[in-house]
C-alpha cells in the first residue's frame, strides 16, 4: 500500500526556524536572526542558488558571513547586494517570513536611479 506518511518536522523546523533542540541552546523561542542563519545554510545544501565552493573548509567563513549579512538585513527596510545567489536567498527567506525588507541586487538598485 501507498500510504501517506506524516512528516515527523514541520518545515520551519527543517529549515532552522523552530529547531528541535533549541531548550538544549538555552531557547525557548528560536531568534529570528538565527533562523534565518540557519536557513540560508540550508538552502544552500539542498542547492538553491548555492554559494561558491561550500565543500571548502575555508570558504565557511565567507558563507557564514553571507548568512548573516541577509540575517541583519531582515531588520532593515533593504537589503543591496552585488552577489546574486545571496540576493536570490535573501528574498526566498524574506518572502516565505513574511519579512518586509526588500532585497535588490546592485545593478536593479542602481537602475531604479537611473545610473
Amino acid at each position: 500500500m501507498n500510504e501517506a506518511v506524516e512528516p515527523t518536522i514541520s518545515i520551519d523546523q527543517f529549515f532552522g526556524f523552530d529547531p528541535i533542540d533549541k531548550k538544549l541552546f538555552g531557547y525557548d523561542e528560536w531568534p529570528l536572526f538565527l533562523g534565518i542563519c540557519t536557513c540560508y545554510f540550508a538552502l544552500n545544501m539542498i542547492g538553491y542558488r548555492p554559494d561558491e565552493g561550500l565543500p571548502k573548509v575555508s570558504r565557511v567563513p565567507a558563507n557564514s558571513s553571507d548568512a548573516m549579512h541577509v540575517a541583519y538585513g531582515a531588520f532593515c527596510s533593504g537589503f543591496v547586494t552585488r552577489d546574486k545567489k545571496m540576493c536570490d536567498k535573501a528574498k526566498a527567506i524574506y518572502t516565505y517570513k513574511n519579512i518586509t525588507c526588500e532585497a535588490v541586487h546592485v545593478r536593479d538598485y542602481l537602475n531604479s536611479f537611473g545610473l
